[in-house]
């Protein structure tokens, strides 16, 4: 359960942080997928699941989870920045069809091209790449 709440935790901060990178950035968000996706792998590998077919798909399972979050909090700040409003009172009251307009009304053709190539890195990853840490033992 602890692994499951860290993973999740883990993919939202993902999420938040790819989302100040595009707002900083200028609109050039798509680039920190690949660095979302070195992310999302390597917090799977830290929670100790080994590399194979279920890790690839939970790795592009997570990827997908902070893309959309990261799309959620840039819509959230574009409409709560044209109507003068707070960003958690904007994002409570947007319903999922204008979250989605507005998210893909932002993301241009080079940032789903970006999306698109670190899913396929994370898939990638997730399947082949094996830890390159030493885990800690407990006792000897």
């Amino acid at each position: 359960m602890l692994q499951f709440v860290s993973i999740v935790l883990g993919t939202l901060c993902v999420g938040a942080l790819w989302s100040i990178f595009g707002a900083i950035s200028g609109g050039m968000s798509g680039v920190f997928a690949i660095l979302a996706a070195f992310a999302v792998v390597s917090l799977l590998a830290i929670n100790r699941f080994q590399a194979g077919l279920s890790r690839a798909l939970l790795a592009g399972l997570m990827l997908f989870v902070a893309a959309a979050y990261q799309a959620f909090i840039q819509a959230a700040a574009v409409v709560a920045a044209q109507l003068g409003t707070g960003l958690y009172e904007t994002a409570k009251s947007m319903g999922f069809e204008f979250t989605f307009a507005v998210a893909r009304a932002q993301t241009s053709v080079s940032t789903r091209w970006w999306f698109l190539i670190a899913l396929l890195l994370a898939l990638l990853l997730g399947l082949l790449w094996r830890t390159p840490w030493k885990t800690a033992t407990r006792g000897r």
